[in-house]
């Protein structure tokens, strides 16, 4: 799952209210820690409060899955004994009580047919969670009734490919404030790969002329501040100003490399920071806003396009 799921976490806890009250989830929403102690790393994809307007409480998981898994069932089963083990540790340290009802749901964003049987019945045990395909979930009352993350995730549910339901999200994306541009188009770039439907949206967006600002994304920023901050560092370590501008660009040329494998894997040239390190620092930050938008790695690199063979897929 990967990036998708961390995409869609970072939604549904920015808002997305619309979409989880479509899932079945509807009331207040408070989110809570999605780590549990374990002899195995244990994270889920979303844990929250959820208070509904009947005055019920209950703890909601949510798990995104992009591919059919046989072994679903057996891992919604460990995950509800790991949350109850967790809420009980938490009663015995005395920290403020959670609800007790766990309601569980897997939501499919995948295409490819999963009957999935949403829980395990045996002698012993019968175990049931939620199952929700978004390809299902209505469209418009996405668009038209929920806020910026709705409108992304809508590109997943019944009508989210159609041409126009595009044009709809780049809209409501262009009319929001422009710190907050980058960081949803890039979101709706990342969930588009779920749907083949990347060169549509860049097309789109190219011809709507919406304007981003890389410097000021969530999503995008740290890389490029961890570039200037191993800038620095090298340029005291050789204690002179050539030394700061090659890490500078070191730093740059990586972040345009990881972007360009995850959104072309395998078609990145090998050697690529080595060839962008004798490029300028306004080349490569024009190079690195290219990236995130360009229909290929040519489109992107322009002039300085390596003629090595490319990376091995990540």
């Amino acid at each position: 799952m990967g990036k998708y799921d961390i995409t869609l976490r970072h939604l549904i806890r920015s808002g997305g209210r619309e979409f989880l009250r479509a899932i079945g989830t509807e009331g207040h929403v408070t989110h809570v820690q999605t780590e549990f102690p374990s002899t195995r790393e244990r994270r889920v994809d979303s844990l929250a409060v959820v208070d509904s307007a009947d005055g019920r409480q209950n703890l909601i998981h949510l798990e995104f899955q992009a591919a059919p898994d046989a072994t679903m069932p057996r891992r919604m089963l460990e995950y509800y004994c790991d949350i109850l083990a967790w809420l009980d540790s938490r009663r015995s340290a005395r920290v403020d009580a959670l609800p007790l009802e766990i309601v569980q749901t897997v939501v499919y964003v995948g295409t490819k047919r999963w009957n999935l049987k949403p829980g395990i019945s045996s002698r012993n045990l019968d175990f049931r969670f939620e199952f929700v395909v978004t390809s299902k979930l209505d469209t418009q009352l996405l668009l038209e009734a929920g806020d910026l993350a709705d409108a992304i995730i809508a590109l997943l549910s019944a009508d989210g490919t159609n041409p126009d339901v595009i044009k709809s999200i780049l809209t409501k994306i262009a009319r929001e404030p422009e710190h907050e541009r980058a960081d949803a188009l890039a979101q709706l770039l990342v969930l588009s790969e779920l749907r083949d439907v990347r060169p549509l949206i860049e097309q789109e967006y190219k011809a709507m002329a919406i304007v981003v600002s890389v410097e000021n994304s969530t999503i995008l920023r740290p890389p490029i501040d961890r570039a200037y901050a191993e800038g620095k560092v090298e340029g005291k370590a050789e204690g002179m100003a050539e030394g700061q501008a090659k890490g500078k660009a070191k730093g740059k040329a990586e972040d345009i490399e990881i972007i360009l494998s995850q959104r072309f894997a395998g078609q990145v040239p090998a050697g690529l920071v080595d060839c962008l390190v004798l490029v300028d620092v306004d080349t490569l930050d024009e190079i690195l806003r290219r990236s995130l938008t360009a229909a290929s790695v040519e489109e992107a690199l322009g002039s300085h396009m390596p003629a090595n063979k490319p990376l091995p897929s990540r």
